[in-house]
């Protein structure tokens, strides 16, 4: 699959009304056939064309052919989309950096998540990857659905879908199962939206059988299901209820938009005033902001308190709690197979939240490197990779992550009841074709089982990422020829 275009995101301010805009600008890219990629752009502006609403991101203006001046003087042909500025932040980031909202907070926003569904649905769109990372606030804190990367738009509500797309925490089982699926499938992930947000933690690892949180929902074991996530978490009855409603397996049983606007915790009077609820998020942003620019000042990464060290999960059928509840950092990065050259809604324009331009990677030359049996390639922008490689790392069992953007070079050490394993991670200019990257892995201190091991889980994450070798070598040829 190729993915012809390099985005970038700007602050617009029009020099006669002074409204500020959020602009995303895709360079055309010249070597690659344009028509799928535009295809995809045209639908996602159809989708969001078609949708006025106060809690949905608006698309103000957009143009398949605009010119984007250089610096050199020169211009790029480009695709441009303005889109509506929500400069109150990403909402993920107030659930990764502050924890998770008091019940009137989340009541509030998940008001505004389904107002902002309800008019997608009534206008035949079905978003596809309803989840916090494309989820924005305004600077009144007020809830946007963003990012219709995904989106499809249906002639009735009876029509169907087929594709596997979103973000595989928050699919809904029938689309794991590759079933037929409905826009059901958006209020399935509302509800794990829900969950975490009063938790702080999600409510299983994926909504497959074989997950012991989910099997406990889908046999009907939710005393079992509640018990093991009350022991860091508390739920009100009314919450636990439409909870279990709107993860509900069976899309036939799930609970409607309808329902859900009419269910007693949804309709609960308002504990906090508007103003007060304002307060609080102000003062989480400033913690927020203060973290972030920590991360973008350090560049250095220390997880004292890894993800999953040690937890024993258990198996899906056990009656034996397990001994922690999925984590979120964990659980975001369980990603399904998608366009990644189209940013996330107004998502930092350099891998790791730097501001200034990052210069290209260098050309690999097989003269400077031992050949390694741990790389890949890949067609995708050397941002792309080395944003999703990076929080990937930062996601495992990791003691100490050291990220050197500019290089695009990472080396972690990860620690087990296997041992220490110490690895570097470049990433290269292809010696020989434009547009794709080299990205080698190779071994510092540990077994070399283990460590072998270890990369072939990182690859298989990052799988969506590769391709085969362009200019393939002779032994790579005959590998590939059936036996």
């Amino acid at each position: 699959t190729f993915f012809p275009f390099l985005s970038l995101r700007f602050l617009s301010i029009d020099s006669e009304t002074g409204q500020k805009a959020a602009l995303k600008i895709l360079i055309k890219n010249r070597f690659i056939l344009q028509d799928t990629a535009l295809r995809q752009v045209k639908a996602e502006i159809q989708a969001m064309s078609k949708i006025q609403h106060e809690n949905v991101i608006r698309l103000l203006d957009y143009s398949f052919d605009a010119q984007y001046p250089k610096s050199d003087g020169t211009v790029v042909d480009v695709m441009l989309v303005v889109l509506e500025l929500a400069s109150g932040g990403e909402f993920f980031d107030f659930l990764s950096y502050t924890g998770r909202f008091p019940e009137p907070i989340s009541r509030e926003f998940f008001r505004q998540l389904i107002g902002g569904l309800e008019a997608c649905h009534l206008n035949g769109v079905a978003h596809r990857d309803v989840k916090p990372e494309n989820l924005l606030l305004d600077d009144q804190f007020r809830l946007k659905i963003a990012d219709f990367g995904f989106s499809k738009v249906l002639s009735s509500d009876n029509d169907t879908m087929a594709t596997e797309c979103g973000t595989k925490g928050y699919m809904a089982p029938e689309i794991l199962m590759h079933n037929h699926y409905t826009m059901k499938t958006d209020i399935f992930a509302c509800g794990v939206v829900l969950f975490i947000m009063l938790a702080g933690f999600p409510p299983f690892q994926i909504a497959t059988r074989s997950d012991w949180w989910f099997h406990k929902l889908l046999v009907g074991r939710h005393g079992l299901f509640w018990q093991a996530h009350s022991r860091t978490a508390q739920f009100s009855e009314t919450a636990k209820d439409l909870i279990q409603r709107l993860l509900e397996p069976d899309p036939e049983k799930r609970i409607t938009l309808t329902q859900i606007m009419k269910h007693p915790w949804y309709c609960q009077v308002s504990e906090l005033t508007r103003e007060q609820m304002v307060e609080n998020l102000r003062a989480r942003k400033l913690t927020v902001d203060g973290r972030k620019e920590a991360e973008r000042r350090t560049r250095v990464v220390n997880l004292d308190d890894p993800v999953q060290r040690d937890i024993d999960f258990g198996s899906s059928v056990d009656e034996k709690l397990p001994s922690a509840n999925p984590d979120l950092r964990m659980f975001t990065n369980r990603e399904a197979i998608r366009d990644i050259s189209r940013p996330s809604s107004q998502a930092p324009a350099s891998p790791l939240g730097a501001s200034t331009p990052i210069p290209p990677p260098k050309v690999y030359s097989k003269d400077e490197h031992i050949k390694s049996y741990t790389e890949f390639f890949s067609d995708r922008p050397a941002a792309t990779i080395f944003h999703r490689i990076a929080r990937l790392i930062r996601s495992m069992r990791t003691q100490d992550v050291v990220i050197k953007q500019k290089a695009y070079k990472i080396k972690a050490t990860i620690s087990d009841d296997a041992g220490t394993i110490q690895f570097l991670v470049r990433i290269f200019r292809h010696s020989s074709v434009d547009g794709v990257h080299h990205i080698v892995f190779s071994r510092r201190q540990g077994d070399p089982l283990q460590y072998r091991k270890l990369y072939t889980k990182i690859s298989d994450e990052l799988n969506d990422l590769s391709i085969p070798n362009p200019v393939p070598t002779k032994f790579e040829e005959e590998d590939d020829v059936p036996s």
